[in-house]
């Protein structure tokens, strides 16, 4: 535990601080609460629990902005390393000779876990320990193993084979793993296994050995630990100086900057700490030096003036289908500060399976249906209230985090707020609303630009053309060059500096990806007679093509992509306009 401590204190807690510093240079006040809480969790040993709480799916936009999002392993790890030698040393205690299949039975259970999890909570299979710790614990299997075997499996006639088949595993799992099959579960097994032999088989003699043996790659793995705590905090406030400035940093500058600092670490930190004699006092003091940072930034306060801006509501909960709605915590809660967004009644929790949340103004059949993910959620109160106003009873089928697209026959796949049973439940529940109530319009809206599959849009236009019905498309609002903040306090900062403004506009941000996936939606809609968009980028566009975040103290956004009540009312004359041609033909 000392050594661990020796080889990983040091560097870790440099980069901590650098962190702090670089955050309250780069970030915006309101986020230094979270930086400061990532570098507190880290000296916690907590911080895969965090990144749990704060970004959720690795995968997710947030995590593009967490500086220390990959000190979650760190946090695994040092959890195994505490718990496995009190394990290790009970069981040889009281029954050495059960110690292998003790051990083999854990890493079993743990797998289980780690299968089970990654199909119905995969967030939480992702981060935390149960579902981990049988990939650390399959190196202390062949650890018992080499140590009964009193010696290495090196000198086996098909060491050179396997050490071979080890790395190509390694290899394919870059190109085999990916979020949408579920991480770890069983993928987890080529990389795990194929560590496992290429520590087991490999030796100078054969032809991994000869590989890993020569100097660069050496040097590589000396100055692995540096690079692996360097690299995230430089990529993620590259991302973060762009969003807010417009300005990419060439990919040449992040990739040299992160050796030039993970070099450094190494031969002034890590290197000269680990051998010095007198070591505890220095590492002591950087890092509670660290640790004091982070505190300073997580209990640092800002005070907004909001009395310059109209209150900010946003009501896509109330017309969430998402089985289990909780209090938003960790970073949403952060993100919506100060904004209005109230929960569904508590007796809601079935629609999802049965009529979605069903709005009877024109009698007991849905005459249209909305679907999408939060971005359909968006402009449901701007729809509820026209279909009030028309007469026209309208079923929600809109759930956060959740594609709208529909698979055939209804699988079991387990989303991030769907079990697999939820999930094959809400898709069989849309499609027997489609084909047994026929619905006269389909209203759809989502995050287009986050859409990986033009596929998936196809088959679902697909599916309601053959269901009888009309479908109308949404556009996606323009994108603010702002990432995943909280838009009202934003102006508040913009309104820090400048005092008084009537008027806060801003660039397009990611322009370019946006429109792409506006022509991939123009030709989907080309391909189906049944189908119609409505244009509503215009109405938040100035004439010199900025984003009008705020006018006359409304508000218009809650974050870059999510447009507030407010905001969506701007688009009411014009859907209702579209719906009411659609609906009454």
């Amino acid at each position: 535990w000392v050594r661990r401590a020796r080889r990983i204190l040091p560097a870790l807690s440099c980069v901590i601080l650098a962190s702090m510093i670089a955050g309250y240079i780069i970030l915006f006040t309101f986020d230094w609460k979270n930086l400061g809480a990532q570098g507190l969790s880290v000296f916690g040993l907590i911080a895969n629990f965090k990144m749990w709480k704060l970004a959720s799916n690795y995968w997710a936009p947030a995590a593009h902005e967490t500086p220390l999002l990959h000190t979650w392993s760190l946090a695994v790890e040092e959890q195994f390393y505490l718990l496995y030698p009190l394990f290790l040393i009970t069981i040889l205690k009281f029954t050495r000779r059960y110690a292998f299949a003790i051990l083999l039975l854990g890493v079993s259970v743990s797998f289980v876990i780690g299968f089970y999890a990654t199909a119905n909570y995969p967030s939480a299979a992702f981060y935390l320990l149960p579902s981990r710790a049988w990939e650390l614990a399959a190196g202390c299997i062949l650890a018992l193993l080499t140590h009964k075997r009193m010696g290495s499996f090196e000198d086996t006639k098909s060491a050179p084979y396997l050490s071979i088949l080890g790395a190509m595993m390694i290899g394919l799992s870059y190109f085999c793993i990916t979020e949408e099959r579920g991480f770890p579960g069983y993928q987890a097994i080529l990389p795990v296994v194929g560590t496992l032999l290429v520590i087991a088989f490999t030796s100078r003699q054969n032809f991994i050995g000869k590989l890993l043996a020569s100097s660069p790659v050496c040097y590589i793995g000396k100055i692995s630990y540096s690079l692996y705590l360097w690299h995230w905090p430089i990529i993620v406030y590259a991302y973060i100086i762009k969003e807010q400035t417009e300005y990419s940093i060439p990919f040449y500058i992040i990739v040299s900057l992160i050796l030039l600092l993970s070099i450094g670490s190494y031969h002034l930190i890590e290197k000269p700490i680990r051998f010095r004699k007198h070591w505890a006092l220095p590492v002591f003091l950087l890092t509670i030096t660290s640790i004091v940072a982070s505190a300073t930034m997580f209990l640092w306060r800002v005070k907004y003036d909001l009395s310059s801006f109209s209150p900010v509501a946003w009501n896509g909960r109330l017309y969430d289908v998402t089985p289990t709605q909780k209090p938003w915590e960790g970073f949403m809660k952060e993100r919506m500060t100060d904004i209005h967004a109230p929960l569904r009644e508590n007796h809601i929790s079935n629609e999802f399976r049965e009529l979605g949340i069903f709005k009877p103004y024109g009698g007991p059949r849905p005459e249209i249906m909305v679907l999408g993910d939060s971005h359909a959620l968006m402009w449901s109160s701007t729809i509820d209230t026209i279909c009030r106003e028309l007469g026209r009873s309208v079923s929600f089928f809109a759930a956060d985090g959740t594609s709208p697209s529909i698979s055939l026959p209804p699988q079991k796949v387990a989303t991030r707020f769907f079990s697999a049973e939820e999930k094959q439940q809400f898709d069989a529940a849309r499609i027997r609303v489609l084909n047994e109530k026929k619905p006269k319009l389909v209203i759809l809206s989502c995050k287009y630009s986050g859409v990986k599959d033009t596929r998936e849009i196809i088959n679902l236009l697909n599916l309601i053309s053959k269901s009888g019905s009309k479908c109308l498309i949404i556009e996606q609002p323009p994108i603010l060059p702002i990432g995943d903040k909280n838009a009202l306090i934003y102006c508040a900062e913009i309104l820090r500096k400048n005092k008084k403004i009537d008027l806060i506009t801003l660039p397009f941000g990611e322009v370019a990806e946006w429109k792409a996936r506006k022509s991939m939606i123009n030709k989907a809609v080309e391909k189906f007679s049944n189908t119609y968009l409505v244009e509503i980028s215009d109405l938040y566009l100035n004439h010199e093509n900025q984003i009008i975040l705020q006018k006359d103290k409304v508000v218009n956004y809650i974050d870059d992509d999510h447009l507030s009540d407010a905001g969506a009312a701007v688009a009411k004359k014009r859907i209702m306009k579209i719906i009411q041609e659609i609906v009454t033909k």
